[in-house]
């Protein structure tokens, strides 16, 4: 799954026809609401301002979520060896907990000037 991630975000150069096809699968091609919308099986969300692009599911027993933040390149997955888990939520807000940890790092420290 972290190969998948890793192609999703576009990192991997040296196969350009898997990275077409999957910025494709992610472009928007149904509107849910005002914040969400759908590509090819993945979820474009806005929170807090930032785009999510994800995937959750899970069989029996299992729950499972894939989710990016393509403007910072940066991604995690999640799976769990239970059902009906908040795999989504609990995704979601790790991602936007990188991004805030990233945005407290490039805040100088007042203390030290």
């Amino acid at each position: 799954m972290a190969e998948f991630l890793i192609a999703n975000l576009g990192e991997r150069s040296d196969l350009p026809e898997i990275s077409d096809a999957m910025r494709f699968a992610q472009e928007p091609h149904f509107e849910v609401s005002a914040k969400m919308t759908q590509g090819l099986a993945w979820q474009r969300v806005r929170l807090q301002g930032e785009l999510v692009i994800d995937k959750n599911g899970g069989l029996d027993g299992t729950s499972t979520y894939i989710g990016m933040l393509p403007e910072h390149r940066i991604g995690v997955v999640i799976l769990a060896n239970r059902g009906k888990c908040q795999a989504t939520s609990a995704g979601r807000k790790l991602l936007l907990k990188l991004i805030e940890k990233e945005h407290q790092d490039e805040t100088p420290d007042e203390s030290s000037s």
